[in-house]
């Protein structure tokens, strides 16, 4: 049965580089793997974006979602000196509209060339788990692969996904103690008006 797969597999990506016929389709690995070398060759981040690991792409949505609020509460409610230390040691993401984006900004010449140097097509395919894969391909490198609850392919980079996800943690307990001073800064404030804080 895993031959029988294999054998369609490679018959796919021969086909779609042998023919052109139609748009690599990234729920099959061959063509998960041709849209991340189209990605990679077009030196477009945001495209590739979406053919990394999807753990790791949802590791990058919780640190775009817990630095965004962040940054929201330090300018809304921080006094204005101390603002500046704070927003910068929310690294990069604040900066960036989306995960896709954020990925996009990190992913310089060196991670393109990571992706150019290990992407090629697939020789073997073996199963090391559910949805996980390692594919060792014709440049004799290995590749691994997860499958995502969107049926899309994604490669796996050593490291990353267990990075990203320590990044997420971070990025929450972050989020919760600027919420605390947030509260602390108001009611501060709420003391030193004529009122007193009374409504």
């Amino acid at each position: 049965m895993c031959q029988d797969r294999l054998g369609t597999l490679l018959a796919c990506f021969t086909l779609l580089s042998a023919c052109g016929g139609g748009e690599p389709d990234p729920r099959t690995i061959p063509g998960a793997i041709e849209s991340a070398l189209a990605a990679t060759d077009a030196y477009d981040g945001h495209a590739l974006y979406k053919l990394v690991d999807q753990r790791a792409r949802r590791s990058m949505c919780a640190v775009i979602f817990d630095r965004h609020a962040a940054r929201d509460l330090v300018v809304a409610h921080y006094p204005e000196e101390a603002r500046a230390d704070v927003l910068a040691s929310l690294g990069d993401a604040p900066q960036a509209s989306d995960a896709a984006d954020l990925f996009a900004h990190r992913c310089d010449a060196a991670c393109f060339r990571w992706f150019a140097t290990n992407l090629a097509a697939p020789a073997e395919v073996r199963e090391t788990g559910h949805d996980d894969v390692v594919v060792r391909t014709t440049r004799g490198g290995e590749l691994h692969l997860h499958r995502g609850s969107d049926g899309w392919w994604g490669v796996t980079r050593d490291g990353e996904n267990e990075r990203l996800a320590e990044e997420a943690l971070d990025a929450g307990r972050d989020r919760a103690e600027i919420e605390e001073a947030a509260r602390v800064y108001d009611r501060r404030r709420d003391l030193a008006s004529p009122l007193g804080g009374t409504p």
